[in-house]
């Protein structure tokens, strides 16, 4: 099977977004980490925040049309639930951290599992989970990602707001989203959207 030319790969993944007062309450959180933490981290934009569900990194172009209508199948097999967004954590130690995120709690939280491994559940072996592809699903949504070396007063700015409460999360939707490369960053646009409980294209 000859192998698809470099322009003919999209960089592809499935998100929950994020509503806008959450997205107020990271603008809000990342205000105040700019000030009290030294610069370095590169702090995801408010306006680009959302929850991974399944990364697919890049795949054919032409497979866009089957990616869509695995998105309507999943969504239209899970009921609208809500989940709280409390506390900001770090990946992969607390101590030394990569990613700095915000958690989830609730009683259906174990409902974005669900929707991570029904998605894969559809999607492989066709497209294979990018390597590294054992480790376990943690929903969260990324803050900022840390650079080089740890700024010294990280560490204790997390355990500072563990409890700082970003606000309620109604999950309404499943998003597939292409994420396009440029030198200041992702940009991100949505190829398709399928509100949860309904069986219906759109």
């Amino acid at each position: 099977m000859t192998e698809p030319y470099v322009d003919d790969l999209i960089r592809t993944f499935y998100a929950l977004s994020v509503p806008p007062d959450l997205v107020d309450a990271v603008r809000r959180i990342q205000s105040r980490a700019r000030i009290d933490l030294p610069k370095g981290l590169r702090w995801t934009l408010p306006e680009q925040v959302h929850l991974t569900l399944a990364f697919l990194g890049d795949v054919p172009a032409d497979s866009v049309v089957k990616l869509k209508s695995i998105l309507h199948e999943v969504a239209s097999g899970s009921d609208p639930f809500e989940v709280s967004v409390i506390g900001v954590g770090g990946f992969p130690r607390a101590d030394r951290p990569r990613v700095v995120w915000a958690g989830l709690t609730g009683e259906s939280v174990h409902q974005i599992g669900k929707l991570h491994h029904n998605l894969w559940s559809r999607l492989e072996p066709d497209i294979p989970k990018p390597e590294p592809n054992d480790r376990e699903f943690h929903p969260h949504i990324t803050l900022a990602r840390v650079p080089g070396p740890q700024p010294p007063k990280i560490a204790a700015w997390m355990q500072k707001h563990t409890g700082f409460e970003f606000g309620d999360w109604p999950v309404r939707e499943i998003q597939l989203i292409q994420s396009v490369l440029t030198p200041k960053g992702p940009v991100y646009e949505t190829l398709a959207r399928a509100d949860l409980g309904h069986n219906m294209a759109g």
